[in-house]
């Protein structure tokens, strides 16, 4: 390593853990740090760690199913029914649940942007909410708003990309969720003539100088094909950025300590089970069924969202290891029979939200305060 890029490097590591150790329950502050380009030694293929190693395998399930709903898509655009429609939503909701397995990792990126800041970008191109829904196609009144209205405005994938929270972080056209509002639509009703391709203008439409491809309905069919076909190629992304040897993010993780690392999961655990499931995704579960903001987050299954996240935090914690390595959970919470507790509070949890998704009302406010206890206790023994 150079004279000047080993310096780097270690100050980065030192402002980090520095900043980690005094975090409190509130979100932790960003760390703005260079982008160290690291030579000092060859750094293991991150898919030889057993975290790693899980990421991995998600992110296979998450390209599997995101190609599943890909040919969905393509199936409800060649013949627009309500079977069709049906099974790409069925599809879409199989597609997000297993992008929710990664939310520790992209958590990283969330709590430590200076280091992971790919994280934060990937997790932006595919999950980002909420939307607003008027950036993208007619909402309530405004019946001639969004990008399929708007003929100006090419639909392309280098537009798309260029579009997407280009002036506001609301106005998204990538990832899950905005091909959610396509899917259902405001009322979680689209009808399903929105699908249907237009093969002929009419004579005002013609009078109007429109050429077919300007209609809403097959602008509305583009924009689902082209989103469905990025998702795609943005998880492959966000796997070469995360695993690849020369990656930034495998040089970075694999000069910090041990000690660092553990510190850095924490912190990462700790973030997302506060902020992201107990107030972002909890907290609504209290609200309408029928809320535009409900739909707009999680097109209607907060909970499943929440159970997820949470299956995914104890699976990173308890992630088999080799020999000669501890689980993370050994490194983070050492004592046995506060294992088993945290474990209890955790998996307690994910089958309360179970059972509040199959709720056809809004949640009891006993329900909710029953599930937010389990999870304040989960997270005050991991910051032990």
């Amino acid at each position: 390593m150079s004279q000047v890029s080993r310096p780097l490097i270690f100050l980065a590591i030192t402002v980090l853990i520095g900043l980690l150790s005094g975090c409190d329950k509130k979100t932790p502050d960003p760390i703005q740090t260079p982008n160290p380009k690291v030579a000092q030694k060859t750094v293991q293929l991150n898919t030889e760690n057993p975290i790693w190693q899980l990421a991995s395998q998600s992110l296979d399930l998450c390209i599997s199913e995101a190609q599943a709903l890909q040919v969905n898509i393509e199936q409800l655009l060649a013949n627009p029914s309500t079977d069709t429609l049906n099974k790409t939503r069925q599809q879409w909701h199989k597609s997000h649940n297993h992008v929710q397995r990664l939310a520790p990792y992209f958590t990283l990126g969330t709590i430590n942007p200076g280091l992971f800041g790919h994280l934060k970008r990937d997790y932006f191109q595919l999950e980002a909410w909420p939307i607003q829904p008027g950036y993208l196609d007619y909402f309530g009144d405004y019946l001639h708003s969004g990008l399929t209205n708007d003929i100006t405005v090419q639909i392309s994938a280098d537009n798309l990309r260029q579009q997407h929270g280009f002036t506001d972080d609301g106005e998204m056209v990538l990832g899950l969720h905005p091909m959610a509002y396509l899917l259902w639509g405001a009322d979680n009703n689209r009808p399903i003539e929105d699908f249907k391709q237009i093969t002929q203008l009419s004579p005002e439409q013609v009078a109007n100088g429109l050429k077919i491809s300007d209609l809403p309905s097959n602008r509305r069919r583009k924009l689902l094909a082209l989103q469905a076909q990025l998702l795609v190629e943005d998880l492959r992304g966000t796997k070469s950025g995360m695993l690849q040897n020369a990656s930034e993010i495998t040089e970075i993780y694999g000069n910090l300590k041990q000690s660092e690392r553990s510190l850095m999961w924490r912190n990462s655990i700790l973030f997302l089970l506060e902020h992201d499931i107990l107030k972002r995704q909890i907290t609504p579960l209290a609200e309408s069924q029928n809320s535009a903001k409900r739909h707009n987050q999680y097109a209607g299954h907060n909970a499943i969202t929440a159970r997820q996240n949470i299956a995914a935090v104890e699976k990173l914690l308890w992630v088999s290891t080799p020999e000669n390595q501890y689980p993370l959970i050994d490194r983070l919470l050492p004592d046995a029979e506060q294992q088993a507790t945290l474990r209890e509070h955790l998996q307690s949890s994910q089958q309360q939200l179970t059972e509040l998704d199959q709720l056809k009302t809004t949640a009891p406010a006993e329900n909710i305060e029953k599930l937010r206890k389990e999870l304040e206790s989960a997270i005050k023994l991991l910051t032990l």
